[in-house]
């Protein structure tokens, strides 16, 4: 059985995964405050496997939650033109996700 705490936290830290989603923080300035990077720091722990395996996509989520650690992608993440190549890459991160399980 799931760990409640595990899943919860990871749902949230998949939706960080979301281009919009990191604009939309950044723009209501979340990213600027020093408690919610914190908390992304103590996500971290997802990187590990044995937390890992509670991601749906962790690929994205991980790489997402790392750029959300450096202060440059903070403010490049309000550029429509980064949550665009952001987004990109996440949708062609799926579909190889989806051609490798579907060989």
């Amino acid at each position: 059985m799931a760990n409640p705490t595990h899943t919860t936290a990871a749902t949230t830290d998949e939706d960080r995964a979301n281009p919009s989603y990191l604009n939309h923080l950044a723009t209501h300035k979340l990213l600027d405050d020093p408690a919610f990077i914190a908390y992304l720091r103590y996500l971290r722990y997802f990187a590990r496997p044995e937390y890992a395996t509670f991601l749906t996509y962790p690929g994205p989520t991980l790489n997402a939650l790392e750029l959300l650690q450096q202060v440059s992608f903070r403010k490049e993440i309000l550029s429509p033109d980064t949550v665009m190549r952001l987004a990109e890459a996440t949708a062609k991160a799926s579909i190889d996700r989806f051609a490798a399980h579907s060989a």
